[in-house]
């Protein structure tokens, strides 16, 4: 691999990383902001005694987007992925040097991806089990 090619390889990386890590933020903010909001609702509709049944599936649903929340780890795959992409930029950087031994930065590349493939958040999802 040329030196070029690797930087344009770890560029992608890089901003593959950064957007996954906004999106899993994003969706991690909208789920915990829905459940704070549904109980509220929940708390108000209690306390006015408006409907048991609208009572029951208030507190369920507020309950079931905390089940979410924590079943598919969105704050550990955030952290994840800004670790990742920040140990890319390291990368990055060293290989932009005009003395940047090429095979050595393809071996922390290689090094770096089996240590992340181990340490992914997701158990279900990754190779090692």
């Amino acid at each position: 691999m040329e030196k070029d090619e690797i930087l344009v390889y770890l560029t992608e990386q890089i901003n593959s990383k950064k957007s996954k890590e906004k999106q899993i933020f994003l969706t991690a903010q909208i789920i915990n902001w829905s459940g704070i909001v549904v109980s509220f609702f929940t708390v108000v509709i209690a306390f006015l005694d408006i409907n048991k049944w609208a009572t029951g599936t208030a507190a369920g649903l507020s309950t079931t987007l905390i089940l979410i929340d924590k079943s598919f780890f969105f704050n550990e795959r955030c952290k994840w992925n800004a670790d990742y992409w920040i140990k890319l930029s390291q990368l990055k950087r060293d290989s932009m040097k005009k003395d940047a031994d090429i095979e050595k930065i393809i071996d922390r590349l290689t090094e770096l991806e089996f240590e992340k493939e181990k340490t992914f958040p997701y158990p279900y999802l990754r190779n090692d089990i």
